[in-house]
């Protein structure tokens, strides 16, 4: 992984005007791929308060701050439940969140609005209302939720 990242930062053109500062125009980054799995961020994390030396390159996470809604709930809960092979298996913003790169952000209905539809979301994914609520309730944890109503 570290000479793939290596590579990458080597390849990249140099601004002339900015000693030390590397340009990366968005169409030189492939998206087909991330740069670092989803499922190694909090091992990195780990190494980081492991290794000080490493310290300050990984210490400031980028944190991203995301506003969900139901459908994208759902998005997550499907996945696994319907398609799913290795029993710990998470999706990507589910593995992301966990490993605190992105803080997921949800009104407070949308607990109860998912609550509600556990029964129609089991269904759907062929499976017990209580894998489904297990699988929400995992999700759950990483969500923050706010006390806004609902805009009708």
């Amino acid at each position: 992984m570290y000479r793939g990242i290596r590579r990458h930062l080597e390849s990249m053109p140099v601004d002339s005007s900015q000693p030390g500062v590397a340009l990366a125009p968005a169409t030189d980054v492939p998206r087909s791929k991330p740069l670092v799995r989803s499922d190694v961020l909090p091992k990195l994390h780990e190494l980081a308060s492991q290794i000080p030396a490493l310290a300050p390159f990984l210490e400031d996470w980028l944190e991203i701050r995301l506003v969900i809604d139901a459908n994208i709930v759902r998005e997550q809960l499907y996945w696994p439940l319907r398609r799913r092979k290795l029993p710990n298996a998470r999706t990507a913003l589910h593995e992301a969140a966990v490993a605190g790169v992105v803080v997921l952000f949800a009104p407070d209905h949308l607990d109860h609005e998912i609550q509600d539809d556990l029964e129609e979301i089991a269904a759907d994914c062929g499976t017990t209302v209580e894998l489904a609520r297990a699988q929400w309730e995992s999700f759950r944890t990483c969500c923050i939720f706010t006390g806004h109503a609902r805009s009708r």
